[in-house]
């Protein structure tokens, strides 16, 4: 299906921008701002594409509650394993974007409930909301965790904090921007999208001068816009998911731009597994190479492990097309794509 791949495509890209954005902080402590604007690309187009998925499955496959259940318990489970086992800290702390997804995945159907009894008011309710509790509760930019080796005394409270609050992806707003991928599965809202692609353009444009001209914190080394994620971060990222998604269907027959949309593709079909295995590379691999020598603090050093990495994930990516020929179990193509 043509849609498909594009999604496929958009989704590679934003792992493709992840890869670096997740690096940036063992290699350098203040990208240049221009930087920290292109990091800023991957969360919201990964987010709102897997609401995307999430309400296409529901429409077409009719998956049940059951369904949502599980697959939000598995997604946080894995964000836990992450926090564990790659960065050596208590779960839940960090809020990161695999607790927003699963926690978004576990109330999918309220929030499906939510998008078809009010559309896209919806959405601008809960991004009304997110302004609300920031005007009403103070951001704390210092990321708070435990060592799952400290001795010290845990305030599990915190946990609250982050979820809503604080946290990298709190769901205020980011349940608003999963939400916006509800909107581009409608035909109407996609076909009104695509005719308004360079009013979408001067949008994006304008609120990107804003964005990198407003105060935002860095947050243990990770320098993307969001932090906080703003009303002014929103409109962003509207334009930007907007504009993605309408460019796309425009150029993804592009045939110069074939080889690149090709690799996209590859490595959007198995998202998940090039997610945890970018922390873990980077956790695991660079930061002992830093450590070592062997590579330098700064940003050649940060090209290196990025396109090695980019490479790594190609031949893998061949690999799983490959494998994915032969049938194979439901919890190998949950974490490689079917």
């Amino acid at each position: 299906m043509q849609r498909l791949r594009e999604i496929d495509i958009l989704r590679g890209f934003a792992i493709f921008i992840m890869v670096i954005a997740n690096y940036s902080p063992y290699f350098t402590d203040n990208p240049p701002v221009f930087l920290r604007l292109v990091y800023t690309f991957a969360a919201p187009l990964f987010i709102s594409i897997t609401g995307f998925m999430m309400i296409k499955n529901k429409t077409e496959k009719n998956y049940n509650h059951s369904y949502f259940l599980s697959r939000g318990i598995s997604i946080i489970t894995i964000g836990c394993l992450i926090d564990l086992l790659i960065y050596r800290i208590y779960p839940f702390f960090s809020f990161d974007v695999l607790y927003l997804i699963g926690a978004c995945t576990l109330i999918f159907p309220i929030l499906f409930n939510f998008w078809n009894k009010l559309k896209l008011w919806s959405i601008i309710i809960i991004f009304l909301l997110t302004i609300l509790i920031q005007l009403k509760f103070s951001y704390d930019p210092n990321f708070i965790e435990y060592s799952v080796f400290t001795n010290q005394e845990i305030n599990f409270l915190l946990i609250f904090n982050k979820v809503f609050l604080d946290g990298f992806f709190p769901i205020f707003p980011w349940s608003g921007i999963f939400m916006l991928g509800f909107a581009l599965y409608e035909e109407k809202y996609k076909t009104m999208i695509t005719k308004n692609i360079h009013f979408l353009t001067i949008l994006f444009l304008v609120f990107s001068f804003l964005l990198v001209n407003s105060p935002k914190y860095i947050r243990e080394g990770y320098a993307e816009l969001f932090y906080p994620p703003d009303y002014l971060f929103i409109l962003w990222a509207i334009a930007l998911i907007f504009l993605s998604f309408s460019l796309i269907h425009k150029i993804n027959n592009f045939l110069f731009l074939d080889p690149f949309f090709k690799y996209l593709e590859l490595i959007g079909k198995s998202s998940l597994f090039f997610y945890i295995f970018h922390l873990a590379a980077a956790e695991y691999i660079f930061s002992k190479m830093i450590e070592t020598k062997i590579l330098e603090k700064n940003f050649i050093g940060l090209l290196i492990s990025y396109i090695s990495t980019l490479i790594v994930m190609l031949v893998i990516g061949l690999i799983f097309e490959k494998l994915k020929k032969n049938k194979l179990p439901k919890i190998v193509k949950f974490f490689i794509g079917s």
